[in-house]
């Protein structure tokens, strides 16, 4: 049989309101309450992921019980997959605090409940699976949509879920039990040709250079939406920067300093982790601890300084004064690099440590 791409629509559609309904009401929360009492606000998301998330794992289970019909398998009927804990929901909400990516956090974590019903289901009635790519999409689902058809017993999971779901992404796993269905207008060959024909020897490589290729296209749209949610931050007035305080720790961490100075074991493991998820960085230093530690007792307090989306303090401070170049900024989309004399100050209860940042941001 052959899924309508009609058909196909509608449930990516529903699945997608479904996600976005359990944002917006996070952002209309946040928006009313602020994010002071942090507790509140997991307690209110982990709600929202409950709730959702048992909608979207349903929707899932019709699918999945409709298809197997319509497929003349007979198999038990679909099961829910587990929703995310109270813990994952903290975690996502504490990684993500104060930035722009807390709320597809969470949107993420409802999207993944249907996602892991349509896998567990499939691993349970040995089925197979695709990735089945929906509009403009990201290098790494085009990647697993050119994988085409495949053993639900080979399913890409980390742990308990289905690995690289996120949110603003309408891409869906399908499912099929007699080894010819398809859904309509799914081409995996088309996906497979841009995997190949892109440049580099390995996985990683292919995809940051589909990366590089898809930037210009997204690129506009991506610092609009940027420009609009800037828009709602505040630059502090000089006299009212916090870290001028006496008492401001200014101790550097050597543990987060080492991540940006090549050569130590803290870079090597930093620079993998960026790696790991397709992306180029860290920034680098051309300077040493001690280097760091004398700019931050000189600059602290004479940068600029943000609130967040909500009104917070960003514990961090631009600063544009130095003359000195001190290392490079990294372009973490096409690995671009540009020697820099700007950088930030993060400040943290640990203690400091420095970034190179942008030398455009000078002009600013």
């Amino acid at each position: 049989m052959q899924i309508s791409a009609n058909d196909w629509q509608k449930y990516v559609s529903k699945l997608s309101a479904i996600n976005t309904k359990a944002g917006e009401l996070l952002q209309a929360y946040i928006d009313k309450h602020g994010l002071n009492d942090i507790e509140s606000v997991i307690t209110y998301a982990h709600a929202l992921v409950t709730k959702y998330g048992e909608a979207g794992s349903e929707l899932a289970c019709q699918m999945y019980d409709a298809l197997a019909e319509a497929q003349g398998a007979y198999v038990n009927p679909a099961e829910p997959a587990a929703i995310a804990n109270r813990h994952e929901v903290a975690g996502a909400l504490l990684k993500t605090q104060g930035t722009l990516n807390m709320i597809p956090a969470i949107e993420r974590l409802v999207k993944t409940a249907a996602s892991d019903t349509m896998l567990k289901n499939a691993k349970r009635d040995n089925a197979e699976w695709a990735w089945v790519s929906h509009g403009d999409t990201c290098a790494f689902c085009m990647h697993l949509s050119s994988l085409g058809w495949m053993p639900a017993s080979k399913a890409i999971q980390r742990g308990e879920h289905a690995e690289h779901i996120h949110a603003n992404c309408d891409c869906e796993f399908a499912i099929r039990f007699d080894g010819k269905s398809n859904v309509e207008g799914y081409d995996p060959h088309k996906f497979k040709l841009i995997y190949d024909s892109a440049d580099g020897k390995t996985s990683l490589d292919k995809l940051n250079a589909i990366r590089r290729q898809m930037y210009p296209q997204i690129k506009e749209e991506r610092n609009a939406k940027r420009r609009e949610l800037y828009g709602a931050r505040k630059i502090l007035n000089p006299l009212d920067n916090p870290f001028k305080d006496p008492n401001t720790k200014l101790e550097i961490s050597i543990q987060k300093q080492r991540k940006h100075i090549p050569g130590t074991i803290e870079y090597e493991n930093y620079k993998r982790a960026f790696e790991k998820i397709g992306r180029y960085g860290p920034s680098i230093l051309y300077i040493n601890e001690d280097a760091c530690q004398e700019l931050v007792e000189n600059y602290h307090g004479k940068g600029f300084v943000r609130t967040d989306l909500y009104g917070k303090i960003i514990p961090e401070e631009l600063i544009v004064s130095n003359d000195i170049v001190i290392g490079e900024a990294v372009n973490n989309i096409d690995g671009n690099t540009a020697p820099t004399t700007v950088f930030k100050i993060h400040y943290s209860k640990g203690g400091t440590h420095i970034s190179p940042d942008y030398p455009s941001k000078k002009e600013k």
